[in-house]
């Protein structure tokens, strides 16, 4: 089974919840000038869409989950939704809009569920709406395989470590040199927790009927602020 196919690119995620925006036609140079051509937005930016138009970089515009709710009860706030934060954008020469994410991790149970019963309904409404709006991108939901559209998976191994002073720390790293394998069974050897993360949930799209499926990894990374894990010596380790 190919993990990293030809053709596999890194991309980058931009948000907008910060406190100091980067002006988007310098972020996007910087895109072109490393070669990064894969970009997930979390939320439609008008001035990030301007600077995108016309570079070819495949981007992923993603709907919060604070609008699940209304566009899971209305089909014409889900149109409204396309027309103004797709339509526009995707034309010959516009942004190539490749994805529509709805929602963000909305199943997290750090959530309570408060998005669970509004995602599944969201999607369908989404999903109309971009049918008949012509646009043909893809769909980060649920019935992924139906629409031939990827399964996209965030990442973090730092995650293994809070709650868990036991968890070493070089295997949620990539320290291949003073990390201690995982074994699993006589075939498979994991020296890192992304590695060992990103085989399971391949084994079990396999086991769920779906082996073929394209998987993306949407986000992953180590924070550098907020944990006694997270500081910038180990995110340059991880990194």
């Amino acid at each position: 089974m190919t993990l990293f196919p030809n053709g596999t690119s890194v991309g980058v995620n931009w948000g907008t919840m910060v406190t100091h925006h980067l002006p988007p036609n310098k972020v996007v140079k910087v895109l072109n000038d490393n070669g990064i051509n894969k970009l997930k937005l979390f939320e439609y930016n008008e001035g990030i869409m301007t600077a995108l138009t016309g570079t070819g970089i495949e981007v992923m515009v993603g709907i919060p989950n604070d609008m699940l709710k209304v566009l899971s009860e209305d089909l014409a706030a889900a149109a409204s939704w396309v027309y103004n934060n797709v339509s526009g954008s995707y034309y010959d020469g516009g942004v190539n809009i490749k994805y529509v994410a709805v929602g963000n991790e909305p199943f997290l149970k750090s959530y309570n569920d408060t998005s669970l019963q509004y995602t599944l309904p969201a999607f369908k409404h989404v999903q109309k709406a971009l049918a008949k709006s012509g646009v043909k991108c893809q769909y980060k939901a649920s019935f992924l395989y139906l629409h031939d559209a990827p399964f996209t998976v965030n990442i973090y191994p730092v995650l293994s470590l809070y709650g868990n002073d036991y968890f070493p720390l070089e295997f949620a790293s990539f320290d291949e040199s003073s990390s201690k394998p995982l074994r699993d069974g006589n075939n498979y050897v994991y020296t890192n927790a992304f590695d060992a993360d990103l085989d399971n949930l391949i084994n079990a799209l396999s086991k769920g009927g779906f082996p073929d499926m394209e998987i993306i990894v949407g986000e992953v990374g180590w924070p550098t602020d907020s944990d006694k894990n997270a500081n910038i010596p180990n995110a340059k380790r991880f990194n």
